[in-house]
């Protein structure tokens, strides 16, 4: 989809020139963002390693169902990668019986 440049600038700048105009709408937002919870990057960071991780053992599974592995190598790697997912997870969602370092 391509965008004509000269009409984005100009719905641009009149949104701007709109905000400048209206000091009390742009300090409402201000506050508003000031008090808005910001977004960890790391935790969003982990929440994709977590379903990268469910990927994995669910591929892992398939590759065992279709005889792709030996059930010596399915059996250490499913493992692994479930306690990398325990791991990621409990960085999110703490227990106390986690065993992570």
């Amino acid at each position: 989809m391509q965008v004509r440049g000269d009409l984005l600038e100009s719905a641009v700048w009149a949104e701007v020139r709109s905000l400048l105009e209206s000091p009390k709408r742009l300090e409402d937002e201000y506050r508003r963002r000031l008090a808005a919870p910001e977004i960890d990057p790391d935790l969003e960071s982990i929440k994709a390693q977590i379903a990268k991780g469910k990927q994995t053992i669910s591929r892992l599974i398939d590759g065992y169902a279709e005889g792709l592995l030996d059930k010596d190598e399915f059996t250490l790697r499913i493992r692994r990668a479930k306690e990398r997912l325990g791991c990621l997870e409990e960085r999110i969602w703490p227990r106390n019986d986690a065993n992570c370092s």
